[in-house]
């Protein structure tokens, strides 16, 4: 049985939210450089790697949903739950022209799985199509089954992430406010910081639940409004 493949976050609709406004740790001339492979201007794979909660999986998702804007067929892919079933889920994918690969590490010490990913990467590559992946550690780091995929990973262009302090995470939480038209003031994000975890994944998967409660209350986000929407927070 083919296993069911993990879609598009529904929240990439929202190119905003998910897109390069709302990340920190992208520079000017990166972002216009991931941009540009995102749309095609520039044929190229990439390779992300950084600690849990650096931004990995936001710049996979801020990458096909600049894609998307650009009419360019994307998709992204978790590689987690999937071990041992890329070969049925890869070929799937490529009709896409931009296919974001995360958290590649799950599939690594599979030697079907990494047999897989090498043919996909070539069928990509001969159709000038674009890969990005993403993974914990640098290539020359981590261990592989198959010689010739990571041969082809170390080819990829190389972009590491680095983990925010908390300044930066101040700054994600604002940016991630105003791209969804929050109106949230600085209390209430530094009590954020105090009570939640302070990777990225687990700040932007609050700031979901915020958006849609806001909507839903038609209130701005302070600290009272903070402990209704959280109150399992609110001792901490």
């Amino acid at each position: 049985m083919t296993p069911a493949i993990p879609q598009l976050p529904l929240a990439l609709g929202n190119a905003r939210s998910t897109g390069f406004d709302a990340l920190i740790g992208v520079d000017a001339g990166l972002r216009s450089r991931l941009e540009s492979i995102a749309c095609l201007a520039v044929r190229t794979h990439v390779c992300v790697t950084g600690a849990t909660g650096s931004g990995k999986t936001h710049v996979l998702m801020a990458m096909a949903a600049h894609a998307r804007c650009e009419g360019v067929s994307a998709a992204y892919v978790s590689a987690l739950g999937l071990r041992g079933a890329l070969t049925h889920v890869l070929p799937m994918q490529r009709a896409n022209q931009l296919v974001c690969i995360d958290h590649l590490d799950a599939a690594l010490g599979s030697a079907e799985d990494e047999e897989a990913l090498f043919h996909f990467h070539n069928a990509m590559t001969d159709a000038g199509a674009n890969i990005v992946y993403a993974m914990a550690k640098p290539v020359q780091e981590t261990m592989f089954s198959l010689a010739d995929l990571r041969s082809r990973l170390a080819q990829c262009e190389q972009v590491v992430m680095r983990t925010l302090d908390d300044e930066g995470r101040a700054r994600m939480l604002h940016n991630a406010a105003i791209a969804r038209g929050m109106d949230m003031d600085d209390a209430a994000v530094q009590w954020m910081l105090r009570r939640f975890d302070r990777d990225a994944t687990a700040l932007m998967a609050a700031m979901e639940v915020i958006d849609h409660a806001t909507l839903a209350a038609h209130r701005r986000v302070t600290i009272p409004f903070l402990r209704d929407v959280f109150p399992e927070q609110s001792g901490v």
